[in-house]
């Protein structure tokens, strides 16, 4: 679709959302809705909710029946599809949202509904782009930065950053967790697990970010490299340096594909793990993550999250000069506080795989330095936190047993 013809629309269903969300008066509901639907963060809050929300709570293309996959009781919400004259009189008359990537345009704000931004993640890159977008480059295409009320995440620097990003108030930039680390305390079952695994034994996720991604519906696509294709073979070299290493060490890689890269990493000597893949095994990504050695990544936000289970980590960053002059890096200086190696030439696989031979120990005193330099908050808890949070601030009335 022509990109004046996909703002003339994205501007006029804007206008007609914005008009309802002013105009009508607001039920006791909320609204649930992550990209996909199976997000960790929108099924963890989904979960919270109907422990302790005293409304309705309403998942948008929330699963009808129960599902494996996010294992919540379909009782305890509506699931409606997101598109349709429904789900957006339901979404203009909600008392409070929550979501992980926009919904229904950039609606204004008003003091009778509440919209939670849990956003899909703490990490490096920058949320605003705003030096990039200043000189006209790739992050001035950056998508969904749209008015809410509160910003969610794990960290002080990087929720105080999507405060800055989505101009909200530093008070209403809540570090009560990111709801889907929840699901690391929840562990999967053996032999689900074991279904997508090639073969028994201990294993590494690698889980690298996108470089470039496609356009969908309305939403553009974009670069966050200036060479994606360049970028993919430096990243597959390294991978598969790294995956015989460690299967002389007795581990497994398995990656584990970003599902909006347009150049999805497939690797023949490298088995992954797709999204459909982990929906048939009835194990959610943060169950699977739960369950590995080690994880290996990049400028993902993933990283920011497996910090809580005091694991080796390690890294392959071939772009960053890169990646940090295009999309953008926050803060400037996190490159000299990643919790492990470089594992992209032979003395950071070297350290990597002492460190997994020692179940962490080698760098436990880097992670703790980046715990403490981002501000992680440990929580075990984070979906009820931020129930509790929002409470606390009146905004989300609980039933009153609670």
């Amino acid at each position: 679709m022509p990109t004046d013809i996909r703002s003339r629309l994205k501007a006029i269903g804007g206008d007609l959302t914005g008009f309802l969300v002013r105009a009508l008066p607001k039920g006791e509901h909320a609204v649930v809705f992550g990209h996909p639907p199976s997000e960790g963060n929108a099924v963890e809050m989904v979960r919270a909710l109907h422990e302790k929300y005293a409304g309705t709570v309403y998942w948008f293309d929330g699963p009808t029946t129960r599902s494996t996959k996010t294992a919540v009781d379909p009782t305890a919400y509506r699931a409606i599809p997101k598109g349709g004259l429904r789900s957006l009189l339901v979404f203009a008359t909600a008392r409070i949202v929550f979501v992980t990537h926009g919904l229904f345009g950039d609606t204004p704000l008003t003091p009778r509904r509440t919209l939670v931004n849990l956003w899909h993640g703490d990490g490096m890159k920058s949320e605003g782009g705003k030096a990039a977008a200043a000189a006209g480059g790739p992050a001035a295409q950056l998508p969904d930065l749209f008015r809410c009320d509160y910003v969610v995440g794990s960290t002080t620097v990087w929720t105080e950053g999507k405060a800055e990003a989505f101009e909200v108030p530093l008070a209403n930039a809540l570090v009560t967790g990111n709801p889907r680390t929840d699901q690391f305390w929840r562990a999967a079952d053996a032999e689900a697990l074991a279904s997508l695994l090639p073969s028994p034994g201990p294993f590494v996720l690698w889980m690298p970010t996108y470089r470039e991604t496609h356009a969908t519906g309305l939403t553009p696509g974009w670069r966050d490299s200036s060479d994606p294709e360049a970028v993919a073979r430096q990243l597959e070299t390294a991978a598969v340096a790294l995956s015989a290493a460690l299967a002389e060490r007795g581990f497994q890689l398995i990656v584990k594909p970003h599902p909006a890269d347009a150049r999805a990493q497939s690797i023949p000597s490298v088995p992954s793990v797709s999204n459909a893949d982990l929906a048939a095994a009835g194990v959610t990504l943060y169950e699977f993550l739960g369950a590995a050695a080690g994880l290996v990544s990049d400028f993902s936000s993933v990283w920011t999250d497996y910090l809580l289970l005091d694991r080796p980590i390690g890294f392959i960053l071939p772009d960053a000069a890169d990646y940090a002059a295009t999309r953008g890096v926050h803060p400037e200086d996190i490159f000299d506080y990643l919790p492990g190696p470089e594992v992209d030439d032979p003395a950071g696989v070297e350290a990597f795989l002492e460190d997994l031979a020692g179940s962490g120990a080698r760098s436990a005193d880097l992670r703790q330095r980046t715990r403490d330099r981002i501000g992680l908050n440990m929580s075990r808890t984070a979906a009820l936190d931020l129930v509790t949070e929002l409470h606390a601030r009146g905004v989300l009335p609980l039933r009153s047993a609670d």
